[in-house]
Formats: C-alpha cells, sequence, structure tokens
C-alpha cells in the first residue's frame, strides 16, 4: 500500500511514473499525474489526528480542495483495441 501527501503546494507536480497495483491516498491541489504504471487505485487522502486542520491551516493547504480524483495518465493502454485505464478511483467513504 502506498500513502503521498503533497505539502509543496505551491512548485510541486504530483506525479507518479512505474508504479504498478498500488492503493494511493493522495491530498493535491493540482491535477496529479502517472506515466508508466498500471493497477493504480485513488483515493482521498484519509490521515486523522489531533490539530490536522490546525496543521494544514498553517501550511496553507485548503482543506475543502483535493484534486486526488483528477488524474491525467500519460501513458495509453489497450487490450484488443480497447482503452484500457491504469487506474481507477475508490469511493470517498
Amino acid at each position: 500500500m502506498s500513502s503521498v501527501l503533497n505539502l509543496d503546494v505551491e512548485i510541486c507536480i504530483s506525479k507518479t511514473n512505474l508504479i504498478f497495483s498500488s492503493k494511493i491516498f493522495l491530498y493535491a491541489q493540482n491535477d496529479p499525474i502517472i506515466e508508466s504504471s498500471n493497477h493504480l487505485e485513488f483515493a482521498p487522502y484519509n490521515v486523522a489526528y489531533p490539530h490536522l486542520l490546525e496543521h494544514m491551516h498553517e501550511a496553507g493547504l485548503p482543506t475543502d480542495h483535493n484534486r486526488w480524483d483528477v488524474i491525467f495518465d500519460f501513458t495509453t493502454n489497450e487490450h484488443d483495441g480497447v482503452k484500457v485505464s491504469n487506474f481507477t478511483t475508490l469511493p470517498e467513504d
């Protein structure tokens, strides 16, 4: 299982490369990018601890803006001439 938290909100692009068969729980203020990866499952970052909202506010991370599900895939994958997605999104709950 993989977990990613994007804290560098001004200059970082959330990009994964060469990741296979993983669940990724992601917080991203920009559109995540995947490349040369497959069988990925994305869900919103689901950490919880006391003072999390306070820490996000101090870091300048809005709690109402998470683009975890706006994924751009650079890699086209086809099976018998039909485009196959390299990722799925999991329910938010």
